[in-house]
């Protein structure tokens, strides 16, 4: 690090960035403003568009009253709420949130409005993910007109591996509970 008063960087050592001091200047600074704004507004009109969609389809397509899940992989709201309560009795991760009232859909139960699950166990850790992300390649495509365009290739020393068996992860409800202390006033 230079100077000594720098904050440690989170990129992998060989890619300090933070280390580095750069300097641009006003037009590149707007240019990168008005490209980021751009960016944000073109994605704030596909959402809004998204929604909308999403939104007329919901009004215009009725609550479905029998089960057309054999032929079209669609189940009531009835069904849903019963493959969701064998979910939550059968994985402890799963449970069901009530959400925002507001938003609540009148087909649902209040306290049964969506699923949720936290706290699933992982086998690999999040830092084996990370082994060899720092292994680069540059590599270069382009047309045959000059107009050459370079991608990174990461992950290069990667050797896929076949899957190894897995022991089976079992969490009690006890587990799940966080303890709670109850202190005197």
């Amino acid at each position: 690090q230079r100077g000594g008063n720098q904050s440690e960087s989170h990129c992998p050592p060989a890619h300090r960035c933070a280390a580095l001091p750069t300097r641009a200047t006003a037009s590149e600074a707007m240019a990168s403003s008005q490209q980021s704004t751009i960016g944000s507004v073109r994605t704030a009109l596909w959402q809004f568009g998204r929604n909308a969609a999403l939104s007329a389809a919901e009004y215009v397509t009725p609550v479905l009253t029998e089960s057309q899940f054999a032929d079209r992989g669609v189940i009531t709201p009835e069904e849903f709420v019963a493959a969701g309560d064998l979910l939550v009795l059968r994985c402890p991760t799963w449970q069901w949130m009530a959400g925002d009232p507001a938003k609540a859909r009148p087909f649902l139960p209040l306290d049964k409005q969506f699923l949720l699950t936290r706290n699933v166990p992982c086998q690999r850790r999040a830092q084996a993910l990370c082994v060899g992300a720092d292994e680069e390649m540059l590599l270069s495509a382009g047309d045959g007109d000059g107009g050459e365009e370079e991608w990174v290739a990461t992950h290069t020393s990667h050797v896929v591996q076949p899957e190894e068996e897995l022991p089976e992860m079992m969490i009690s409800s006890a587990e799940m509970v966080p303890e709670m202390t109850i202190s005197s006033a």
